[in-house]
């Protein structure tokens, strides 16, 4: 195990760095769990100019799968599925209207939260 340095992994630079995520955000929370813990080590440091490039170079990476494997490109094409998006349209509900839901209808919607 190595220190963390404040510096850009490719080149070394200083200052001006910005966080990296190798895996996209938008895949990642299709992972299984097991590889979601180690977040940490899924985050980089890069300067401004290498940051521009691996962005570039990810884009491209999207694209490519988008084509191979009909991936989404964009967050809002990216659809949740199962158990997770039964309780989001639970939740939905109830924040719009819970006060005029018969009461059983309620009470279900709740358990799906």
């Amino acid at each position: 195990v190595q220190e963390k340095r404040n510096q850009c992994v490719v080149c070394g630079a200083l200052d001006k760095y910005l966080r990296f995520h190798i895996v996209p955000t938008l895949y990642r929370r299709l992972l299984p769990e097991a590889f979601k813990s180690h977040s940490s080590h899924d985050v980089v440091l890069l300067c401004v100019a290498c940051h521009e490039k691996a962005n570039a170079a990810h884009w491209k990476r999207k694209l490519e799968y988008a084509a191979q494997y009909d991936a989404p490109l964009m967050q809002s094409e990216v659809r949740p599925f199962g158990a997770e998006a039964n309780a989001r349209k639970a939740a939905l509900a109830l924040s719009r209207s819970a006060g005029s839901m018969p009461p059983d209808r309620r009470h279900f919607m709740c358990q799906q939260v």
